[in-house]
């Protein structure tokens, strides 16, 4: 009777391996179906965003009414996720979904936290001066920054991928930029030499520095005498 028993395992244990075979191969990734869903919201506002393209792996999908949205087909991998809309700065937040094969097979769903959006609406006015001391009333005075100065505009938040041109101070020694997102922390950069002056900051704006200014501000830049030709100009240090 055991003889029987295990004779009609083996038969049963080989019809369900060649059914399962047969002429298709069988691919982990393939077979899954991954969706990736979440909502998308206005960092200022906390309202929800219609209207967003989102991007994972070479899928898109895009925000209803409710900031809802739904990405299907995607396999096992680690995928950015990259949020698009007029109006809003382009964000690409790396490594933020996550599909395992051995969580995931078949139709399966794997939600994401929400994400915010940083609108575009503000414009940022800065005056560049420096303190120098006048001999004519005895004191130090401010003045503006010249004109020609070449001025780096950049977020801190490398999630942001839009990027602002370089821009140039004004007879004022001033530059104006549309556009900006808000929320986010500004760095200035400027290493040039004008005549016989080197002119040079590199310093972080936090956004509530600009919010409290209403992103019209004024930073002091650093005026000294340039190098003379073939000098280099090198720190002093005591050895």
């Amino acid at each position: 009777m055991k003889k029987i028993t295990l004779t009609l395992l083996v038969i049963a244990s080989a019809l369900f391996f060649s059914s399962c075979g047969g002429d298709q191969e069988f691919n982990l990734n393939n077979d899954i179906d991954a969706k990736v869903d979440g909502y998308i919201f206005d960092a200022t506002t906390k309202q929800p965003i219609s209207g967003v393209k989102v991007t994972i792996s070479n899928k898109t999908a895009t925000t209803n009414d409710a900031g809802y949205y739904i990405v299907s087909g995607l396999s096992t991998g680690d995928y950015p996720i990259k949020l698009e809309k007029e109006g809003y700065a382009s964000v690409l937040y790396v490594g933020a979904v996550s599909i395992d094969g051995k969580d995931y097979y078949g139709d399966a769903i794997q939600t994401c936290a929400a994400y915010n959006m940083y609108p575009r609406s503000k414009k940022l006015d800065v005056t560049f001066r420096f303190e120098q001391y006048n001999e004519t009333s005895g004191q130090d005075e401010w003045y503006n920054a010249p004109a020609g100065l070449k001025v780096k505009v950049s977020y801190t938040n490398t999630s942001i991928l839009n990027v602002m041109d370089t821009q140039t101070t004004d007879n004022s020694g001033k530059i104006s930029i549309d556009n900006i997102a808000e929320l986010q922390n500004i760095t200035l950069d400027i290493d040039q030499v004008i005549g016989s002056d080197q002119y040079y900051i590199s310093r972080t704006i936090s956004s509530s520095d600009l919010e409290s200014y209403n992103y019209t501000i004024r930073v002091e830049i650093s005026k000294s005498t340039a190098p003379a030709s073939g000098e280099i100009d090198i720190p002093q240090f005591n050895f």
